[in-house]
């Protein structure tokens, strides 16, 4: 039987091989000569053949189904890789267990309700298992969570959260200038121009329309706190906008409390147009103590 180099091209596309031409007239000889055999060996009489599934008079041989001792464990995966963990907690990494099977690995866990899954890996092939674990971690008794939110996505407000040398020069706050509020928002700490402040906070979880600051760690010593939010104005660059009302709520382990005040003059710092600064109050820690003895809205002229 004769192939021709078509049918040779069509069973190569067939089983998706890339042949040369000379490959192909080739395999059309090979292809051709084994039909070739296959129709002579079709010649051959085997009517008085009987059905043979092998050519060997073999006979099955089963044993009788008892229970023998078999490997342990340990002598059955002797040879096998190391099995893993995945943790994954904000992160994930691949932790190799020590011979007895066990695992060691450390998880930062922040204020709140902390879900840790564990992933068991088989170097077998043999799948996963895995198994979620839920800790409520209490926050540190003088931690912290400030958030600024609004309710217009064309603006934007600055949470401000600034550690306090001298708490006692925001008695002047009210009569501030441009100036003297650029020199206290120089050491400041906020979502744009220091959001890892030295003295430990951290912003976390800040949407288009929140801001938030987190202190998860004790000071020590007496430090207050000044809490303020800045009316930036339109975006991207600040400017003339709306009244726009702000809620901050101040959150420790003893007091959950909104604070909320309406701002009108929204301009960037350094800019042209007035802008609003809203003093919340300050936050004395230990002993998470608010005050709002020098509060209110002030309008900063350039």
């Amino acid at each position: 039987m004769h192939l021709t180099t078509d049918e040779v091209r069509h069973v190569a596309e067939l089983a998706k091989l890339r042949l040369t031409e000379e490959e192909i007239r080739q395999y059309t000889q090979q292809l051709s000569a084994i039909l070739d055999y296959a129709e002579l060996l079709q010649q051959v009489d085997t009517s008085h053949v009987p059905p043979t599934p092998y050519v060997l008079p073999l006979a099955n041989v089963m044993r009788d189904d008892v229970a023998e001792p078999s490997l342990s464990n340990e002598v059955a995966v002797a040879n096998a890789k190391p099995a893993l963990i995945r943790i994954r907690n904000a992160y994930r990494t691949m932790v190799p267990l020590a011979a007895n099977g066990s695992f060691n690995v450390n998880v930062n866990l922040i204020s709140g309700a902390n879900t840790i899954r564990v992933a068991a890996l088989s170097a077998l092939g043999g799948g996963t298992d895995s198994v979620s674990v839920t800790r409520t971690e209490a926050p540190p008794e003088n931690a912290f969570d400030i958030t600024l939110s609004w309710n217009d996505a064309d603006v934007r407000a600055d949470l401000h959260v600034v550690r306090l040398t001298d708490p006692t020069a925001l008695a002047t706050m009210p009569l501030w200038t441009a100036a003297q509020w650029a020199l206290f928002f120089g050491t400041e700490d906020c979502s744009i121009l220091r959001p890892a402040p030295d003295w430990g906070g951290q912003w976390v979880a800040s949407g288009a329309q929140e801001q938030t600051v987190s202190l998860q760690a004790d000071p020590g010593t007496p430090t207050t706190y000044a809490v303020l939010a800045h009316y930036h104005g339109l975006l991207p660059a600040g400017g003339p906008s709306d009244a726009l009302p702000v809620t901050v709520n101040v959150k420790t382990p003893t007091m959950d409390q909104d604070y909320t005040n309406t701002l009108t003059n929204g301009g960037a710092l350094g800019g042209a147009n007035p802008y609003d600064i809203y003093g919340v109050g300050t936050l004395t820690l230990p002993g998470s103590l608010f005050s709002t003895a020098v509060s209110g809205v002030f309008t900063v002229t350039p």
